[in-house]
């Protein structure tokens, strides 16, 4: 973030760079987060009372709209300022195709749900054996920590998700991502843990592995970075 607490996303909204846009969302970016001012990437497109007319040919709109949509269909967390901009966009924006036609927002948006609101469904029904659904793992997606088995991230990889679930697709792959990093930080610091144990001075009881891991399940990511930091500084 800059000094102003503006992400990425915030700013690629606020200069209306639409390509920029879709990478950002496409690798996972949180349309929910606020900067200093309590401002959403969405606020560069709709002010305190009305649609800013520089995004009156811009894709950005569509692009937040479209994972509003997503987020509303699937029970995800939407915040009220991101509730705030949607409603805006129902009274005030429409889209121009490619092929010059224009549309409603509403209608394109019903549209959304709908596929959305299939995909979703069939989450339910894709499992992997009577173990688990695509869904009870779509539901921990905003968990600030994220949590799956191997098995459950093994068994998300096996799926085409581009296919399966094209709304989603980008949510999943970002959680997938996540909790491979959140693994790897575990296992990194499990491993300075027993170090700074072994080399404390102190004759300590020998601690399980698994204990280990979860003393430092209370950690956040940042916490274990800051770990991990400091283990390669006093051992390597």
């Amino acid at each position: 973030t800059d000094d102003f607490g503006q992400t990425p996303l915030h700013i690629a909204c606020l200069k209306n760079r639409a390509s920029i846009v879709s990478i950002l969302l496409e690798a996972g970016a949180d349309v929910n987060v606020v900067d200093a001012r309590g401002m959403v990437p969405g606020s560069a497109v709709f002010g305190p009372t009305d649609f800013h007319p520089n995004y009156s040919m811009s894709l950005v709109p569509m692009m937040l709209a479209k994972q509003f949509t997503a987020l509303k269909a699937a029970g995800l967390f939407l915040n009220e300022e991101n509730e705030i901009v949607f409603g805006a966009m129902y009274e005030d924006l429409f889209f121009r195709l490619s092929d010059d036609r224009i549309v409603t927002i509403d209608g394109f948006l019903n549209e959304v749900m709908e596929c959305c609101k299939a995909e979703v469904l069939k989450m339910k029904e894709v499992r992997c054996g009577n173990a688990f659904s695509v869904y009870s793992i779509f539901r921990r997606i905003q968990e600030p920590t994220p949590t799956a088995t191997l098995k459950e991230i093994e068994f998300l990889e096996t799926l085409n998700l581009e296919e399966e679930f094209p709304n989603y697709k980008n949510i999943l792959k970002r959680f997938i991502a996540r909790v491979k990093e959140r693994k790897g930080l575990l296992s990194s610091g499990e491993e300075w843990l027993s170090l700074f144990l072994n080399y404390s001075g102190h004759t300590l009881p020998i601690i399980p592995p698994e204990v280990k891991l979860i003393i430092l399940s209370y950690l956040k990511n940042e916490d274990l970075r800051q770990l991990n930091v400091c283990g390669k500084q006093l051992f390597s």
